[in-house]
């Protein structure tokens, strides 16, 4: 597997939170189900649900912040128009 070139996604994981709800296995099979829940000018977060499949249990719930940044300029940028609208397409309604 190749990693990319981190400069090339032109974002920053700024931040993360988990929240333990029950313990998870050796031998379970986990799914972990994301949404983008807020946009704003220069970031946007993503909201997770982490569960034991076979029976649906939540182990964690979790939610992080990622800052568009340019690497060139060092600095944060805004969110594109085109980034906007492929996050509205693929959720639908997002929460301001």
């Amino acid at each position: 597997m190749q990693v990319p070139d981190y400069r090339s996604c032109g974002l920053i994981l700024a931040r993360v939170e988990i929240d333990f709800r029950s313990p998870a296995f050796v031998g379970e099979t986990l799914e972990v189900s994301l949404r983008v829940c807020r946009l704003g000018t220069t970031s946007f977060d993503f909201a997770y649900l982490i569960r034991e499949r076979s029976s649906q249990r939540l182990v964690a719930e979790a939610r992080s912040v990622q800052v568009m940044y340019d690497y060139e300029a060092g600095r944060k940028r805004p969110l594109t128009d085109q980034e906007i609208e492929k996050m509205r397409r693929f959720e639908g309604e997002i929460a301001p």
